[in-house]
């Protein structure tokens, strides 16, 4: 019972944290799909540093 219920745990951790990782990539993207697309060179110099 024990051990099923450890399993359990970790497999929603993982699931978890894949979520969290798929958030994060799809905000990193976004962000930096806008940022490329602007003209204001600003931005330019701060993505790149």
């Amino acid at each position: 019972m024990n051990k099923e219920k450890s399993e359990r745990i970790t497999r929603i951790y993982n699931w978890v944290r894949l979520v969290i990782l798929v958030l994060f990539l799809t905000f990193v993207f976004v962000g930096l799909s806008k940022a490329l697309s602007t003209n204001n060179p600003d931005v330019w110099i701060s993505a790149e540093m």
